[in-house]
């Protein structure tokens, strides 16, 4: 597997909680701060305008130096690869792309994008697993599987 260059992450339901847009998923800012560590390129791409993502990132924030996207959920695939030429990442098999709606993984998936569903805050836990068993993406129920997925320890 080649090393990961960039990770793109939907923002509701995978970094904060979808009931409050503010609590954390737990786990997910040392994951960050461990793939910063690395020297991964972090990035948000959300359905939500930039000011709106970075007031409740706060500090957090700082880690994705400014990559922070609107998109919506058909939009998202055109930021990531928007996102891979501006940082010369010509394998996007090196670009991971971690949503909690599976939907909005479909796309990607369909591109050389390591694509991962990830339970997050779990309001699609119902349908997300088998979603994306059926459409072969790799899902994590937790983040210690999530941290496996993107080449970390679980911790």
């Amino acid at each position: 597997m080649p090393p990961l260059v960039a990770a793109c992450f939907d923002f509701r339901g995978v970094i904060v909680n979808h009931e409050n847009d503010r609590g954390l998923i737990p786990g997910i800012e040392n994951l960050l701060r461990d793939l910063k560590a690395r020297g991964t390129s972090l990035v948000v791409i959300s359905s939500f305008g930039p000011e709106f993502v970075r007031a409740r990132l706060g500090q957090l924030g700082a880690l994705f130096d400014g990559r922070i996207y609107c998109a919506s959920e058909e939009g998202k695939l055109q930021v990531i690869l928007q996102h891979a030429r501006g940082c010369d990442i010509a394998d996007l098999s090196q670009v991971a792309f971690i949503d909690d709606k599976p939907e909005n993984l479909l796309p990607a998936a369909k591109s050389a994008v390591k694509v991962i569903g990830y339970l997050g805050s779990g309001k699609y836990e119902a349908n997300a697993p088998s979603a994306c068993q059926a459409n072969g993406i790799p899902f994590a129920s937790t983040i210690a599987e999530l941290r496996l997925l993107l080449g970390l320890s679980p911790k």
